[in-house]
């Protein structure tokens, strides 16, 4: 458009208009270049009318502002007029409402570019102009020599065509760069020099159909003298310090971060004020190391670059985990960072990875949160504690605090290890760990079992090796208010597994005040080396454990095992698939510790023995019948039971209801049991 004039030769080669129309009827009377009857399109001169047709214009004579087109189909169905307007003579009239006088419209008016339609736009100076396919569809202006860019104002559109943008003096030049282009690009392409004050630069797209679009630019190189300071004035880590004392005139640093800081944030301030900072803020770190640099800009666009190097230790820092080359705990820090990874997500953790102890271990009293401390992220793996002792392994957990122990979904089990998973293709294992405990598991709204080693233990019926607990040795005590209480292990539910030479020097106490069970998940389980164990098909094996610790509980309390159970889906495989034909052995076992059960008048029957406090078939429909065999067991602890309703009472065993054999047994301890109850 040139003033109030189209250059319809120009803008309007390819457009598409949608003409009005009256009445469904031809204006008679009023002649134009395109028209058209019922029949067919037709040429007319006088007055350019566009009716309610769709036409494609060819081209234009500029002297007498005609118009020739042609139709696009049929002319029939003409429907309500959209889009529409009357062309004379460099003029436009209103014609949506044909009906009414025409009206002129200002030429940039927004209301006459809306009539246009989407194939139109305001620019040049708010004319309407048409959308061609010659355009550039990506263009930055460059600075030669960096990576830094002109600031366009507006920011750059293929359909926007005129540009402005100002530098400072030290800017002499510019580079056009464009990645995409509908057409041949020609003019101003490439590296310009800038002279002080405007530079004027257009760049021509030529389409293959040989319409063209020209993008101007104006590029203002401005005389003042601006600051050339392109330092620091700060640098800093957030969770760790720079090894290096920070100098403006230094700028290569160093920062080592242990392995649980996964992010920092790198803050950087410029000296002057002026200046512009790149590369600072919140950065993931890699485990090894991670590589940034801060470039500070200058006003006058000299810049300093600043690099900072930042190493993250690996979780474990020696060894592979392998079973030749296991990762080695070789002191606090890397045990509770074992506890940590744990518990970061859910699933199997550390599945056939390698653990070994190389030093003992003090946790200094500090809470603990045990390792996979969820049933939803069961460790997996194999710990060998080489006969190295952890100390003050203190769990101290209860309602108020509950929230502040780190973990994914809660905790279900205490120990040094919450619970640990065998399964389809893979087994886990616990050996030669001497652990010094103080866990104290008052929860009233949740029960995790708690022992001094493994809280709970879990095995898949597709399980080809049970797991491992052996060699394990806890001191210290492991009380719960409404779970179970174990030496060694809490409780193994719906498992199998193999507890091999274990120890248990610790008390171990479900407290029988405060709290009165009305059901059967509400009762009590305390064992010198497991709590309870619920086994299924395969085979469960306890040999060569002893207990000396004192055990105090009610409901089921035994010397070595607070209650074995026949899992309630043991018959899985539809058959006792362990060896001999035995679901659990006991055998080569011996207590020291005295027992006591029960110093409330609570209406549960109390099942206590010196080895194990019960042996049932669960409360369920069992297909077939387990065995188990008991095998050189001794028991010199006294059991004694106090003010309780209809206790069950046994130096070997307490209650008896699957099938088995009992052998080589001897009881040195002696039974009291007050004289109300008795």
């Amino acid at each position: 458009l040139e003033g109030a004039t189209f250059t319809l030769n120009k803008v309007w080669a390819t457009g598409l208009i949608t003409p009005a129309k009256k009445n469904n009827n031809f204006d008679k009377g009023q002649t134009g270049v395109i028209g058209g009857s019922n029949s067919g399109a037709c040429v007319r001169s006088g007055d350019i009318i566009l009716y309610g047709l769709q036409g494609k214009i060819k081209d234009y004579t500029k002297d007498d502002h005609k118009v020739r087109g042609e139709f696009i189909g049929t002319p029939n169905g003409f429907g309500d007029a959209t889009n529409t307007f009357i062309y004379y003579d460099g003029v436009v009239y209103d014609a949506v409402d044909t009906n009414a006088k025409a009206e002129k419209l200002d030429l940039k008016s927004a209301a006459f570019v809306e009539q246009l339609g989407s194939d139109w736009q305001d620019v040049e100076n708010g004319y309407p102009i048409l959308r061609t396919g010659a355009k550039i569809t990506d263009l930055t202006v460059g600075k030669p020599g960096t990576d830094r860019t002109v600031e366009l104002t507006p920011s750059f559109d293929p359909n926007v065509y005129k540009y402005t943008a100002k530098v400072v003096n030290a800017n002499d030049k510019v580079i056009f760069n464009f990645t995409r282009a509908t057409g041949d690009v020609t003019g101003d392409v490439g590296e310009k020099s800038l002279d002080v004050g405007k530079n004027e630069f257009t760049l021509t797209v030529t389409s293959a159909d040989g319409a063209e679009r020209e993008y101007h630019f104006t590029i203002t190189r401005t005389n003042e003298v601006v600051s050339s300071d392109s330092t620091l004035k700060s640098l800093s880590v957030s969770g760790a310090e720079l090894n290096e004392t920070f100098s403006k005139d230094t700028t290569d640093y160093t920062v080592n971060a242990v392995w649980k800081l996964k992010k920092v944030t790198i803050n950087a301030e410029a000296s002057d004020g002026s200046a512009e900072v790149r590369g600072a803020g919140e950065k993931e770190l890699e485990i090894g190391l991670n590589t940034f640099e801060i470039k500070v800009i200058a006003e006058d666009d000299s810049e300093t670059t600043y690099t900072l190097k930042i190493t993250r230790e690996p979780l474990f820092k020696a060894g592979s985990g392998t079973k030749d080359d296991p990762y080695q705990i070789r002191n606090e820090e890397d045990l509770r960072n074992l506890s940590i990874a744990s518990n970061e997500s859910v699933g199997k953790k550390f599945d056939g990875v390698y653990f070994k102890q190389t030093a003992d271990i003090d946790l200094r009293g500090e809470q603990w949160t045990p390792i996979c401390s969820s049933n939803t992220n069961s460790f997996a793996g194999h710990y060998d504690g080489n006969g190295f002792t952890i100390k003050n392994l203190k769990i101290d957990i209860n309602d108020d605090n509950l929230n502040t122990f780190e973990t994914v979904t809660g905790i279900t089990a205490l120990g040094l290890f919450g619970n640990m998973n065998a399964g389809d293709g893979y087994t886990c294992s616990i050996k030669n760990v001497t652990a010094e405990v103080s866990i104290n598991n008052d929860l009233t709204t949740s029960a995790p079992s708690a022992a001094g080693i493994i809280g709970s233990v879990y095995t898949s019926y597709q399980a080809t090796e049970v797991p491992l607990i052996e060699n394990c040795v806890v001191k210290g005590s492991v009380t719960c208010r409404k779970s179970m209480a174990g030496g060694i292990l809490g409780c193994a539910d719906n498992a199998s597994l193999k507890i091999i030479d274990c120890t248990n020097y610790a008390t171990l106490k479900v407290p029988t005040d405060g709290f009165t069970p009305q059901k059967e998940d509400q009762l009590r389980y305390v064992g010198g080396i497991a709590a309870a164990i619920f086994v299924h098909d395969q085979q469960t094996v306890i040999t060569g454990c002893v207990n000396y610790g004192d055990l105090t509980g009610y409901c089921y309390v035994g010397g070595i095992l607070g209650r074995l159970s026949q899992s309630a889906s043991s018959d899985r495989n539809n058959g006792i698939t362990a060896e001999n034909g035995y679901q659990a052995t006991i055998e080569y076992c011996a207590n020291y510790g005295d027992i006591n059960l029960g110093t409330h008048d609570i209406k549960e029957k109390g099942n206590i023995g010196g080895i194990i406090g019960a042996i049932t078939d669960g409360a369920h429909e069992v297909k077939h019948e387990a065995k188990v065999k008991l095998s050189n067991l001794y028991n010199a602890g006294t059991l004694t039971v106090m003010n309780y309703y209809d206790s069950y009472i046994g130096a070997v065993v307490g209650t008896h209801n699957l099938l088995g054999e009992i052998e080589n047994c001897y009881n040195a301890g002696l039974i009291s049991v007050s004289e109300e109850r008795a």
